[in-house]
C-alpha cells in the first residue's frame, strides 16, 4: 500500500482499516508514512473518520473478546488467551490513534478514548471475575490486565531451528548439561 497524500486516499485507507478486510499491520504502516495538509475542512472529516474507526473497532475486539471468552469454557489458557488478544488489538488501535497526520489534541483526544473503553472494560472484568469463588478467574484477569495493552507482543520464537543448537531459541549455547534417554 502507498502512503497516503490526499483525502481520498486517507479516507480510503480509513475505510479499510475501519472494516478490517485486509492486513491491518500493512495498512497502518502505510498510514504512518502518509501526509496531509490539515486544514479546516479535511480536519472535520477526517477527524470524524477516525473517531468512526475507532468505534467500529472497539466494538469488533468486544464481539471477538466475548466470542472468545465463551468458547474459552473456563480454561486458563484460553482466557489468558482471549486476554492477550484483545490487547493486541487495543495495540494496534493505539498505533492509529498516534498517526504522525493527526495533531497533537486530535491524537491526545483519541487515546483518551481508547484509555477510557479499556479501562471500563478492565474495571467490568475484575467486577465479573469476583463472582468466581476460586479466585483463580480474578486472578488472571488481574496478572493480564487489559491496561497492559502497550507492552509489545513478540511471536513467539522457532526454539530448535537450525540457528539455534542449544534447544532453548536465545541463539546461545548453554553449559549445562542434557540429559538424553
Amino acid at each position: 500500500m502507498n502512503a497516503p497524500k490526499t483525502y481520498a486516499e486517507w479516507s480510503k485507507l480509513m475505510a479499510i482499516f475501519k472494516e478490517q478486510k485486509s492486513n491491518d499491520e500493512e495498512c497502518l504502516a502505510a498510514m504512518e508514512k502518509g501526509g496531509i495538509e490539515w486544514t479546516a475542512g479535511i480536519a472535520e472529516k477526517m477527524t470524524q473518520q477516525a473517531y468512526a474507526v475507532i468505534e467500529s473497532r472497539l466494538q469488533a475486539a468486544a464481539q471477538s473478546f466475548n466470542a472468545e471468552l465463551n468458547r474459552a469454557g473456563g480454561q486458563e489458557a484460553s482466557i489468558v488467551k482471549a486476554l492477550t488478544n484483545v490487547r493486541t488489538r487495543f495495540a494496534m488501535l493505539q498505533r492509529f490513534c498516534q498517526l504522525p497526520v493527526f495533531p497533537e489534541k486530535v491524537r491526545s483526544t483519541l487515546s483518551d478514548v481508547l484509555n477510557r473503553y479499556i479501562d471500563d472494560t478492565q474495571q467490568s472484568l475484575v467486577a465479573s471475575a469476583r463472582e468466581d469463588r476460586s479466585g483463580k478467574l480474578a486472578h488472571l484477569v488481574k496478572s493480564n490486565s487489559l491496561t497492559n495493552y502497550t507492552q509489545s507482543y513478540t511471536p513467539a520464537r522457532n526454539i530448535g531451528s537450525s540457528n539455534d543448537s542449544s534447544g532453548y531459541g536465545n541463539g546461545q549455547s548453554s553449559k549445562r548439561r542434557r540429559v538424553l534417554f
